[in-house]
């Protein structure tokens, strides 16, 4: 992935990495905003209904939105680099797996 060397190692490095690539993913996700408190930004998808507002939280682990204990109902999706929350109630894209699909991972 050109301007990132290795995976990233925390939260920060999971939002660079998906300011990266985010134009790639199978529904890109525009970002509106980001700020220093939960959740993390606000986006916007656009579906066949049109555009969508979404609340985003990045994690390095899915599961570190458990452990932060934040509210399932006022996010929508967890931007990650490692998905290990099997019973997460909510969307999750998880960049380690999209770098792979796409073929960018060296």
């Amino acid at each position: 992935m050109k301007g990132l060397v290795y995976g990233p190692l925390n939260e920060n490095g999971v939002i660079f990495l998906f300011s990266k690539i985010q134009d790639k993913l199978p529904e890109p996700i525009s970002i509106e905003a980001i700020q220093p408190t939960f959740p993390d930004a606000k986006g916007r998808r656009k579906t066949e209904k049109g555009w969508v507002d979404i609340w985003i939280e990045f994690e390095y682990r899915s599961s570190n939105y458990k452990r932060h204990d934040h509210p399932p109902n006022e996010c929508d999706v967890i931007i990650c680099w490692e998905h290990d929350w099997k019973e997460c109630p909510m969307e999750v894209i998880e960049l380690k797996g999209v770098l792979r699909q796409l073929n960018l991972s060296r």
